[in-house]
């Protein structure tokens, strides 16, 4: 009788570690939105899943870690359009902002400083069809190219790149900061011309609820 207790209470704590510590966490269930590609609008936590992957990006990505500090600037409400492929942000060249300057919002990189007024600027951001930048992904330091879209994609990664899901992806391109996280991978597969492998960027935040942003100068800069 005893023993038949004991094997119950040994299956019962079984179950509230796997509860507790298993894919039903929030820490879990934030890393697989983000390697799944699940849903902008329904990631669980933005701020939690921003944290989780971003660690990863900063190890692999140490030259992140010397920027230089930038200015954090408001971004323009666009409701009820809810673009994403720009960003107005309520910052110009009075306050010492210019093309180029690199964007960030969470710590990731969500594109470049177009145009510039007086005290506003425009933001091309990663959802833009024309964007366009040389990334590296994973630790293994894999080429690729990012373009722009609404669902941004990783091209002309090499066939034997060491590459798999969920490896992080980071700007490479000259006249960027070296090394700023954008996201991971996901849905890698052959290109049409079975030469060169294709994927998604999966990022970790929602565009549609992005308030501020912070400008950091190009390398060039």
């Amino acid at each position: 009788m005893n023993v038949k207790k004991e094997y119950i209470f040994i299956t019962a704590l079984i179950i509230v570690a796997g509860a507790l510590f298993g894919f039903g966490s929030r820490a879990g269930l934030a890393l697989q939105h983000a390697i799944r590609g699940a849903s902008l609008g329904t990631a669980p936590d933005e701020a939690e899943l921003s944290a989780s992957i971003g660690d990863a990006f900063r190890g692999n990505a140490a030259a992140a870690s010397s920027m230089p500090a930038g200015k954090t600037v408001p971004v323009y409400s666009q409701y009820p359009l809810n673009l994403k492929n720009e960003f107005s942000i309520a910052a110009g060249s009075a306050d010492g902002i210019v093309a180029g300057n690199v964007a960030l919002a969470h710590g990731f990189l969500v594109g470049v400083v177009e145009k510039t007024f007086e005290y506003s600027s425009i933001v091309q951001t990663v959802f833009d069809s024309r964007f366009q930048l040389p990334v590296r992904i994973g630790a293994a330091g894999a080429d690729a190219l990012l373009r722009g879209g609404n669902e941004p994609a990783l091209t002309l990664i090499a066939a034997n790149a060491a590459v798999s899901e969920g490896d992080e992806v980071y700007s490479a391109g000259s006249g960027m900061p070296y090394g700023v996280p954008l996201g991971a991978l996901r849905s890698l597969h052959d290109a049409s011309d079975k030469v060169f492998r294709e994927a998604s960027l999966a990022v970790p935040y929602n565009p549609g609820n992005i308030e501020q942003l912070t400008i950091l100068p190009s390398s060039g800069q």
